[in-house]
């Protein structure tokens, strides 16, 4: 999961409560706060997309 350091939108706290519930579910979640960043310009930063470029390469070889 990406996280905005910044984020009004959508709070850290709600985040993790998803995090937490995923976890309990039996997924294997890691989460990334990209700095200076915020709810809508996470998406667009090369920090996002090696992220998930990233978990795209690890879930395609499985």
């Amino acid at each position: 999961m990406l996280l905005a350091e910044r984020d009004r939108q959508v709070p850290h706290a709600h985040s993790h409560t998803l995090v937490q519930a995923l976890q309990r579910a039996g997924a294997a979640v890691t989460v990334h706060q990209l700095a200076g960043t915020n709810h809508r310009s996470l998406a667009r930063t090369p920090a996002a997309m090696r992220q998930l470029g990233g978990w795209l390469r690890a879930s395609a070889a499985l």
